[in-house]
């Protein structure tokens, strides 16, 4: 280490902690900013792998990763390598596994689909939707697989999951424990008369879209701060008066009694 210099080094990518690297003979060496050599690899091509410290590293059309000490965390065995939230996915055989940051393996690659559980409710951040056979189960934020992949589809309900299997529907809560079976029509779990479980209710049932449930979130946010952190700030206000303006140019064309309004051509002046 350090002992071989390339004093005309051809910089391919600079990375966060400064390591520089160049191919020798399509072959990917790692130096410090100085032309020293740290480490010969055997890689086609290495990478940043996002916010994680680590690396992204192509060997025969196959990925893998390595740290920053170059020490294997997935070896190059992978047609895809990804970031889900808090947790490493990765493809093989056209089939996903899931990873912890350090790579160790909390699932095997077995699954079509791994992805986000989509929720406004900070109760299911970083929790993960899989898919197998067609069929719909969870991970927790810790890893943990708590619902098999057993439902036609999993929808949050404030601390709960209404789950739907075969048009019937049932619930569960975070640990996977079965509180109604699935033969029900329609389940309206009771929910607090507060603005996020309105808006989430809202978006539910896809009587708002994804970016129209986050710019009412944004309001509702803003809101909470006026009014418990006594927040006065001016040009914060005038940053989210287009946000309101937006919200209620849509209103206006979807609930208006004008059938010609159209919110695209709402535009925003600011009030002097």
């Amino acid at each position: 280490n350090g002992t071989q210099r390339n004093d005309n080094l051809y910089v391919e990518c600079t990375f966060e902690n400064n390591a520089t690297f160049a191919k020798t003979e399509g072959k990917c060496d790692v130096y410090n900013p100085d032309g020293d050599l740290l480490i010969s690899t055997d890689y086609d091509e290495i990478e940043d792998f996002d916010d994680f410290e680590l690396y992204k590293v192509y060997k025969d059309n196959f990925i893998g990763l390595v740290n920053l000490q170059f020490e294997v965390v997935l070896p190059v065995v992978y047609s895809e390598i990804e970031i889900c939230g808090i947790f490493i996915i990765a493809k093989k055989d056209e089939q996903w596994g899931l990873f912890n940051k350090d790579g160790v393996v909390l699932s095997e690659t077995v699954f079509s689909e791994i992805e986000l559980f989509k929720s406004y409710d900070s109760n299911w951040k970083n929790w993960l939707l899989i898919k197998k056979d067609e069929k719909c189960g969870l991970y927790n934020d810790l890893g943990k697989l708590v619902v098999n992949p057993m439902y036609d589809s999993l929808t949050s309900c404030d601390e709960f999951v209404i789950t739907i299997l075969e048009e019937k529907q049932g619930l569960i809560n975070k640990e996977g424990l079965i509180l109604l079976e699935n033969q029900y029509d329609n389940i309206e779990y009771p929910e607090p008369n507060k603005a996020v479980s309105r808006i989430n209710k809202l978006r539910r049932y896809d009587l708002l879209d994804d970016a129209l449930a986050t710019l009412f979130h944004k309001l509702r946010k803003i809101r909470n701060d006026a009014v418990h952190e006594d927040e006065d700030s001016i040009e914060i206000c005038k940053s989210y008066l287009p946000v309101a303006h937006s919200i209620s140019a849509w209103f206006q064309e979807v609930y208006g009694q004008n059938g010609d309004f159209d919110a695209s051509q709402a535009g925003f002046i600011m009030p002097e």
